[in-house]
């Protein structure tokens, strides 16, 4: 390898793609959101797993609607609320004893 090449990998380094300290949005997040307009609704899956979808979409498959619609934000703080434990729901059943249904 010459100096060159090694000197274009040293400056793509995996030092510039650290993790988001607590509070920061991750670099992918950093979208202005000022403008959007979407309404969303909330979407849990069989894992006990949220997300966001926009509310004019149909569900996703093997995703059903949580009952809670709004603007991102509200969306989000609802999730933040209720989705307190991020282990799937198989391993939280797992951890506890308790038959998780799958094969």
């Amino acid at each position: 390898m010459s100096d060159r090449s090694r000197r274009k990998l040293s400056a793509w380094s995996f030092d510039s793609f650290r993790r988001p300290s607590v509070g920061e949005h991750p670099y992918w997040m950093k979208i202005d959101d000022q403008g959007d307009s979407t309404r969303y609704k909330v979407v849990v899956n069989h894992e006990e797993q949220y997300s966001i979808w926009p509310a004019d979409r149909e569900t996703p498959l093997g995703w059903r609607d949580a009952g809670k619609r709004g603007d991102k934000a509200e969306c989000l703080a609802y999730i933040k609320q209720v989705w307190t434990d991020m282990r799937p729901l198989s391993l939280r059943r797992r951890m506890d004893g308790k038959p998780t249904n799958e094969s």
